[in-house]
């Protein structure tokens, strides 16, 4: 933390999205505080803060069903990956979401939906993750 209690990176991270994702993006991430404030986008909480359903999978260990509720345009997770982002590492191997080459803060990594499923499809992955 510097100066006035905000994290800078943060607020960094939510002025680059609000520079250059659309207006309607939607983005999951596990601190939502700083960077949902400075992104000025729809924000998923991962942890359950804000978004109905997370907390109760969190509390149950679940890191990926989150997924079968929601279907975000951007994932910002952490490098290395933290616990909670334990989904992004299926959704990058499959390249259901890749990551945003021209996204340039160390010790994070910005990750984009492809395009490649459905949302209805996406939605099922909390069960194929589930099944391996």
């Amino acid at each position: 933390m510097k100066g006035q209690g905000r994290h800078e990176d943060y607020a960094s991270i939510g002025s680059w999205l609000k520079e250059n994702t659309n207006i309607n993006s939607s983005v999951a991430m596990v601190e939502i505080g700083t960077v949902g404030w400075y992104a000025d986008r729809y924000i998923i909480d991962i942890l359950g803060l804000t978004n109905k359903y997370n907390a109760d999978y969190i509390a149950d260990s679940d890191v990926v069903s989150w997924l079968s509720k929601y279907q975000p345009d951007y994932i910002l997770r952490h490098e290395p990956r933290w616990v909670h982002e334990g989904a992004t590492e299926y959704l990058e191997r499959e390249g259901i979401y890749t990551s945003v080459s021209s996204f340039n803060f160390p010790g994070y990594v910005l990750l984009e939906n492809s395009g490649k499923y459905t949302d209805a499809q996406i939605s099922e992955i909390p069960s194929v993750i589930k099944k391996n």
